[in-house]
């Protein structure tokens, strides 16, 4: 069975000959797939894209707290 990593190296590398640059939606996907390493899931399931979505949901309005406070 492949690794997430590894099939997301072999979907960039794809789209990427196909002439896609994929700059910021590859780092973000590589961030996805670190989630998911650190949570010990070789598959994606539902509930784990949630809550990967509603952290980075809850990164940002930090983000935009703290800058609203300077």
């Amino acid at each position: 069975m492949k690794t997430l990593r590894k099939s997301l190296k072999e979907y960039l590398a794809e789209r990427r000959e196909q002439g896609y640059k994929l700059h910021s939606a590859g780092y973000g996907l590589l961030r996805f797939v670190t989630f998911m390493e650190k949570r010990k899931c070789p598959y994606i399931t539902t509930a784990l894209a949630l809550e990967w979505a509603i952290q980075g949901s809850k990164a940002k309005n930090q983000e935009q707290a703290r800058a609203q406070c300077l």
